[in-house]
């Protein structure tokens, strides 16, 4: 099923949709993590992510691609704003393909001349009523897939009263258009009459501080209206709370506390990382015997110090401690790992995406487990430890010998917890300091 389909049969049900507006994929995201169904592409809020006023400026090529990003960004039907249609009726009809291909569940198109302003301005221009029908029609037409939503947007209201609006908002419909949207009613009662008017489905912009006046949404609902988009909720909130930070960073000289406090990987969570863990995994050659295969990435990558313990604290934190015996100070431990060393998300997730635990490098088994399990709170169990060596420990006689001629060859032991027999690897191309 596709996301035109899926949005069809939203509105097929009793309740209203609720699209808040986004204007980049960080929006969208969140849009649908708070659990709404749609997610709107707004123009206003894309031409400010270029550094325009929605003033007509951006081109059709730069809203679609911004469609595109958005609709493969979240599993959510998105609605976007197609402004004029950017040209007559042959140019509708290219606008709608590119917008279809682009993933959009559906589109608006709207009857202002060329350049167009923010409905809620003043100073509009429209085209006439026959030029505008015409471009509805191509609209409809230029579909391949049926199920995608064409709204008939006009601006009329504001230049030629309510009952023209009413009158375009009827003859678009009969054209093809399978919803209106009549911008910026200018009272309540203007409002509530254009559900009761219409014959078809509507559309309602909610837009703060425009010609609209604020109403519950529920109000909506009742009157009829079947979508509500609020394109300017996210935007106007971003522009706020940066401007109150940036205030006081410059005030204070140092890093405002966030409005919410998150983790860089909660933060990188909400973005896929997880998903994106799990696919790196997926591709990757399966573990060897002992879960071998996760240390020897780690152990090829991190560059070996005696006696450094890199403890990972679930889900992000890593501190380096010294070792048995000393060590170097926490400032050169971390001058000498920075080289090789993974994200530490990455390094988490490599030893256990489930376990808090930590992961001890060293020349000495025993003292380091013990040390290992201290740092992780007694919970020996939950301890992964693995011990770089030039020949393995347990060798004996011809053996040992051999090994010793082995280097650079070196090896890896590696177990879980304060019992567990250790096993031995060799690890071709690692260099010990």
């Amino acid at each position: 099923m596709t996301q035109a389909s899926r949005f069809r049969d939203l509105l097929r049900q009793d309740r209203m949709v609720v699209a808040p507006g986004a204007y980049d994929c960080i929006t969208a995201k969140l849009i649908e993590q708070a659990g709404f169904a749609a997610v709107y592409m707004t123009g206003a809020g894309t031409a400010a992510t270029l550094g325009y006023p929605d003033f007509g400026l951006v081109t059709m090529s730069e809203m679609v691609g911004n469609a595109a990003r958005i609709a493969a960004a979240v599993e959510l039907p998105v609605v976007a704003d197609a402004d004029t249609g950017y040209g007559n009726e042959l140019n509708v009809f290219r606008t709608v393909r590119e917008y279809e291909k682009s993933g959009v569940a559906g589109l608006h198109i709207e009857d202002q001349e060329f350049p167009k302003k923010c409905g809620h301005l003043e100073g509009k221009q429209v085209i006439p009523r026959d030029e505008y029908t015409a471009k509805i029609r191509a609209a409809a037409a230029a579909r391949r897939d049926p199920h995608v939503m064409i709204i008939a947007r006009t601006d009329s209201r504001a230049v030629a009263g309510l009952d023209e609006a009413i009158a375009r908002a009827n003859e678009a419909l009969a054209a093809g258009a399978d919803m209106v949207f009549v911008e910026a009613p200018q009272t309540l009662e203007e409002v509530a009459a254009v559900p009761r008017r219409v014959d078809g489905p509507c559309l309602l912009n909610v837009v703060r501080g425009g010609k609209t006046p604020d109403l519950d949404l529920k109000e909506a609902e009742a009157m009829g209206y079947k979508l509500a988009i609020i394109p300017g909720l996210l935007l106007q909130s971003a522009v706020g709370i940066c401007e109150r930070m940036l205030a006081e960073l410059k005030a204070s000289r140092r890093h405002p506390l966030p409005v919410q406090e998150m983790t860089v990987p909660e933060m990188f969570r909400r973005f896929g990382a997880d998903e994106w863990d799990a696919l790196r995994d997926r591709f990757r050659a399966p573990a060897r015997r002992g879960g071998i295969g996760r240390f020897m990435r780690l152990a090829e990558r991190v560059l070996y110090r005696d006696g450094l313990i890199l403890m990972i604290d679930k889900p992000a934190g890593i501190a380096v401690h010294p070792g048995p015996g000393g060590g170097p100070n926490l400032e050169g431990a971390f001058d000498e790992l920075r080289f090789g060393l993974p994200h530490p998300p990455t390094l988490a997730h490599r030893l256990d995406r489930d376990t808090a635990g930590c992961l001890v490098l060293g020349r000495h088994p025993k003292a380091l487990r013990r040390l290992g399990a201290l740092f992780a709170g007694g919970q020996a169990e939950n301890v992964y430890w693995a011990v770089v060596e030039g020949r393995p420990p347990e060798a004996k006689g011809a053996d040992r010998d051999r090994s010793q001629k082995a280097e650079p060859r070196h090896w890896l032991a590696h177990g879980r917890g304060s019992r567990g027999a250790p096993h031995y690897h060799r690890l071709p191309g690692l260099r010990c300091g």
